[in-house]
């Protein structure tokens, strides 16, 4: 393996690190049982902004699928597979130019994709009927809080000039 392969690898696995330790000790659950909100999408799109679609996808399963897990959530492990995935294939495809108003445009829209993704699991799979509804402002408040974090977090990252030393490929 190549020293830059061998470096992605291991940026991802910190990054999913960062995501499930974020979602543990940062989740509130939501009211009547379905899901929690947490901040693990703000790592998943600022490691999405710097890294390849394949290492940012990793990353993002890795991270909020063991989130769910450990969580006790494990029946939305299917569904935080193909939602979290979305966003950060979505966020690094975008990415490539570097501006952060089509990049967050790009997470917004992702955002609100997962948001009925999860829905439809919640509604046909898991058989929440309407009650699957509830969950739908909780998820926008979660992209949009999200977003705002990842703003933050890649605003970080390029003053400290780290952005220099990430090779996207």
């Amino acid at each position: 393996m190549k020293l830059k392969q061998t470096t992605s690898v291991a940026f991802s696995s910190l990054a999913a690190a960062a995501m499930v330790f974020s979602s543990l000790f940062i989740h509130i659950p939501i009211p009547g049982g379905f899901g929690f909100l947490n901040i693990c999408d703000a790592f998943i799109i600022a490691f999405s902004f710097y890294f390849s679609p394949v290492y940012s996808a990793g990353a993002a399963i890795a991270g909020g699928a063991l989130s769910d897990f450990l969580l006790g959530y494990s029946a939305y492990v299917p569904a935080t597979v193909i939602c979290k995935s979305i966003i950060a294939l979505s966020v690094s495809l975008t990415a490539r130019k570097k501006n952060t108003i089509i990049v967050s445009v790009s997470a917004l829209v992702s955002g609100l994709i997962q948001s009925g993704l999860y829905f439809m699991y919640e509604f046909f799979i898991l058989k929440y009927g309407a009650g699957a509804a509830v969950n739908i402002p909780y998820n926008i408040g979660q992209t949009v809080a999200s977003l705002i974090i990842a703003v933050l977090i890649i605003k970080v990252i390029n003053k400290t000039g780290l952005d220099k030393k990430i090779d996207r490929s």
